[in-house]
């Protein structure tokens, strides 16, 4: 009789693993939207965004 560690469920989402492949995948993704975002769109938006960011991981670091 085989039990389930806790680990191998969390472990995959919907049953697809996160594999190096996948993991490449998802990233290329992020990468081309920023991108095509910057090309499209200008880079001001983005700084404000990264800015507003930032902000909001300084205010959940006051929470920690």
């Amino acid at each position: 009789m085989q039990t389930a560690c806790w680990h191998t469920r969390a472990s995959t989402i919907s049953g697809i693993r996160m594999t190096n492949f996948v993991a490449l995948m998802v990233g290329i993704f992020i990468v081309a939207a920023i991108v095509i975002d910057m090309v499209l769109f200008g880079p001001d938006h983005m700084i404000f965004l990264l800015r507003r960011m930032e902000e909001l991981i300084e205010w959940l670091a006051f929470w920690r």
